[in-house]
């Protein structure tokens, strides 16, 4: 009896404080599927910004362009199609474009469905704009930690206007770009949640590159931040051999060169251990990268049996010289010429060699450019081409 009271007042609760919460009927929302963030250059016949710092003499920094893009459906013809319509806004801070934009639209704007987020490359260059639209990202309640992010190539406003011709809605698109970039990896696999982790640790991070045309869209490199402040870019190798690194690589599609030959082939499994080594004043980093593979292909000749033990061996040599000499280019790319230990290399020191992390970490900015890295690669070719 007790327990169909029970249940009786919960159903009675449920029915009682169901409803909207914040009173606003669907019909009038306007639903942003992605929102683009640059910095503004006024021109012209966009005087608007210049008059309003009479006013607010203490912007001593460039105002940003917020650019939504929501998806509308249009009826033609009895067919139903899918049309973005671009909305912008301009301020001198992030936190208040939004709401400037009540007196330019009849609906609320609702981030609750927002799909990515496009930086253009100016403001992740100015550190005070990029820590400050990062922060107003981290403290929106309606905008979802696992969106997908990237910096444009230009501009975010330019990139979001394109209209390609496999899917009308950008916003979709672009997060579909990042679900099909988990199983070819030419860029870092990471969502808005990630991305605020890793800056809270050190301010150093790796953001997706997004590459744009007339009438297409790619996600291809990263932008590399450090200091919160974009130093530059790195290619989809690089980035390739950093996921390999920080175990983030699903699968992915490589060519290797032997004998005047292309062999395609495609890595299944892949990880990466870390060991780390001291010796007086010499340390060591020796990476140890495990997997395997299949060979998709080769050539047709029925007088070669390509599943002969050695020639597989041969290649699979190959394939492991190739992974090895990836890794130490990207690994010298960032001692070198960024001079950060995106890798967490330092991390690593920390958790599992506290005694030597309290003897080098002051210095350890400068002990990773110097930093000897040891990579041995162990990658079998388990499959010689699949048929039906």
């Amino acid at each position: 009896m007790n327990k169909k009271l029970f249940l009786l007042c919960i159903l009675i609760t449920s029915i009682a404080i169901t409803g909207c919460w914040d009173s606003i009927e669907i019909d009038d929302r306007t639903f942003i599927m992605a929102l683009g963030i640059d910095v503004y250059k006024p021109t012209e016949e966009e005087k608007n910004i210049e008059d309003e710092k009479k006013y607010l003499p203490q912007h001593t920094r460039p105002p940003v362009s917020l650019t939504y893009v929501a998806s509308k459906p249009i009826s033609a013809g009895g067919e139903v199609e899918i049309a973005n319509i671009t909305m912008s806004s301009v301020s001198h801070s992030s936190f208040t474009a939004k709401r400037q934009m009540i007196s330019r639209s009849d609906n609320e704007l609702f981030l609750g469905h927002l799909k990515a987020v496009v930086l253009g490359d100016e403001l992740v260059k100015n550190p005070m704009l990029f820590r400050e639209t990062m922060d107003r990202i981290e403290k929106d309640p309606l905008i979802s930690r696992r969106i997908s992010m990237a910096v444009a190539d230009g501009t975010a406003k330019e990139a979001l206007e394109i209209e390609t011709e496999l899917e009308k809605n950008i916003g979709k698109f672009i997060s579909s770009l990042f679900i099909r970039q988990e199983r070819s990896n030419r860029a870092p696999v990471a969502d808005a949640g990630d991305i605020l982790t890793t800056l809270h640790k050190n301010g150093n991070v790796l953001i997706p590159r997004l590459v744009y045309s007339d009438k297409e869209i790619k996600i291809g490199g990263a932008a590399v931040i450090k200091d919160y402040k974009m130093e530059g870019w790195i290619g989809e190798m690089e980035s390739l051999a950093y996921m390999i690194i920080t175990n983030n690589l699903m699968t992915t599609a490589l060519n290797h060169n032997m004998d005047d030959l292309i062999i395609p082939y495609t890595l299944t499994e892949i990880k990466t251990n870390i060991e780390a080594e001291k010796e007086g004043d010499n340390i060591k980093v020796v990476l140890s990268v495990i997997g395997e593979g299949d060979i998709d292909g080769l050539y047709f000749n029925p007088e070669e049996d390509v599943l002969d033990p050695s020639f597989v061996k041969k290649v699979q040599d190959g394939i492991c010289k190739d992974i090895q000499k990836l890794i130490i280019e990207a690994i010298k790319v960032f001692q070198k010429d960024y001079q950060i230990d995106i890798f967490q290399f330092g991390d690593y020191f920390r958790k599992y060699k506290p005694d030597v992390w309290r003897d080098i970490e002051k210095d350890w900015e400068e002990i990773f450019t110097e930093l000897e890295v040891v990579v041995e690669t162990d990658i079998f070719m388990r499959r010689v081409g699949l048929s039906r």
